[in-house]
């Protein structure tokens, strides 16, 4: 159990909140994740939050070599972050999270909805400067009838052939996966030599930041990114009744104890 696992409040409810995320780099800079797990099948699917069980990126911290189903990408990857260091330059780029199973229902129609809900706590981790869910900003150039995820019976359940919408629609959750991407800014402080003011001189002045700081934010960020997401579907389920408040404390009580 990724972010965590309970019982639901309404025992005829068929939910437990048992949910398996993956986290990971969809780019760098300009090197982008051809093997992108949120496209792969649930199998598929399955089998990566198996193999990487923990983070999407190595627990090794003299390497730190990413983890992403396409190890030529991550190497590719690890070379930009490392390439921007020496010259004294930053990189951003995009960390996708997905989140599965999900109930459906999590979230309200208009105020606190589940993707405001997330967006707003999403926004408050330093250098997120875009959020998205499912075909995001791509679905501007599509049709409703390309965008659109058509319904489809899976056995008794109901599912959609696609998922475009990320796993969201109206604010609610449709029960499908939870796909959210957010674009990371390049850190602003770096060595390289830039132009700045000086407001006594009223002069243009060379700045050059000293001191250590990081090339690129995403290997932080992921740990950050999961906790937030869980945060929200956990706040989401217990306003909801998908779990119980009063086994979610004992649950904390337990784990302290």
């Amino acid at each position: 159990d990724r972010f965590i696992s309970l019982h639901p409040a309404d025992k005829s409810m068929p939910y437990v909140l048992y949910l398996k995320g993956l986290c990971y780099f969809e780019r760098i800079d300009h090197v982008y994740l051809d093997q992108n797990p949120s496209k792969k099948t649930k199998k598929i699917f399955e089998e990566l939050v198996k193999k990487f069980p923990n983070s999407i990126y190595s627990k090794d911290a003299k390497k730190k070599i990413l983890i992403a189903n396409d190890q030529l990408a991550a190497k590719e990857m690890e070379n930009r972050i490392l390439a921007a260091r020496r010259e004294g330059d930053s990189v951003g780029g995009i960390i996708e999270c997905v989140s599965q199973p999900l109930p459906v229902g999590l979230g309200e129609p208009i105020f606190s909805s589940l993707d405001s809900d997330l967006s707003r706590l999403l926004f408050a981790i330093p250098a997120v400067k875009g959020v998205e869910f499912g075909s995001g900003f791509k679905s501007s150039k599509l049709t409703g009838s390309q965008n659109n995820d058509l319904f489809v019976f899976d056995d008794d359940k109901v599912i959609t052939k696609t998922n475009n919408s990320g796993g969201i629609l109206g604010g609610l959750s449709t029960g499908m996966p939870l796909i959210t991407r957010l674009a990371f800014k390049p850190p602003s402080s770096i060595a390289k030599r830039q132009k700045t003011v000086n407001l006594d001189t009223k002069k243009l002045v060379d700045l050059r930041v000293m001191g250590r700081h990081d090339p690129c934010v995403l290997p932080r960020a992921v740990p950050i990114v999961e906790a937030t997401v869980a945060i929200v579907l956990v706040d989401q389920a217990l306003v909801g009744g998908f779990i119980s408040h009063d086994l979610f404390m004992k649950r904390n009580e337990d784990r302290r104890e």
